[in-house]
């Protein structure tokens, strides 16, 4: 396989393309190769009055998030969706931690 660079020309017996959230647009760009690659969108949401409120982070299985003091606030996090590059993003996900976090709520 001959490679074309910024750089000239290389020689190689394989190539790796780890370009991330892009890797599925560059390989079939590269290659013509449809490769079942799907993006992964986290979401957190932070609270920055909230920087004091714990010293360490804290997981709550019941709860399924995370709760991580950070030097901007508390950082809630614990939700994923495959959701693509161009769709928006759901911020309803990163929302629904905000209950979560109410040390008083009683998990059912």
């Amino acid at each position: 396989m001959r490679l074309t660079t910024s750089q000239g020309q290389l020689a190689a017996q394989r190539v790796v393309i780890s370009g991330g959230a892009f890797s599925k647009s560059l390989v079939k760009m590269v290659c013509r190769i449809r490769v079942p690659l799907e993006t992964e969108r986290g979401y957190h949401l932070m609270l920055p009055k909230e920087a004091s409120r714990l010293s360490v982070p804290v997981s709550s299985i019941d709860r399924r998030f995370i709760m991580t003091p950070m030097k901007g606030g508390l950082r809630l996090a614990g939700t994923v969706e495959y959701a693509g590059l161009k769709r928006p993003a759901n911020m309803q996900r990163a929302r629904h931690f905000i209950p979560l976090a109410d040390p008083c709520l009683t998990h059912r």
